[in-house]
């Protein structure tokens, strides 16, 4: 069972609209019943890895524990926001 209710099609299609419609996060997704943050991290996603980041993950990432230390300790050194480092680092 899938466990987002778009498809990658979809969500980029929705992306599209959203481009195009010259309105806030939060006044578009109410319209498309999503939310506001899921709206910005497919954008987000679509913009770092393409139509390939809206897709659906099949399996869970796995990370290194070097990669994850780096962003945990540049999260805490302040070198970025949660959004900013986990685009940095490749992280989902």
């Amino acid at each position: 069972m899938p466990r987002s209710k778009y498809t990658a099609l979809e969500k980029l299609t929705i992306l599209e609209e959203f481009k195009q419609a010259n309105t806030s996060y939060a006044a578009f997704a109410k319209a498309f019943n999503i939310g506001a943050k899921s709206l910005k991290r497919w954008q987000t996603r679509y913009e770092r890895d393409g139509i390939e980041g809206l897709e659906e993950a099949r399996q869970n990432n796995h990370y290194s524990k070097e990669l994850k230390l780096t962003a945990v300790l540049a999260y805490l050194a302040g070198e970025g926001t949660l959004e900013e480092l986990t685009i940095k680092f490749g992280l989902h």
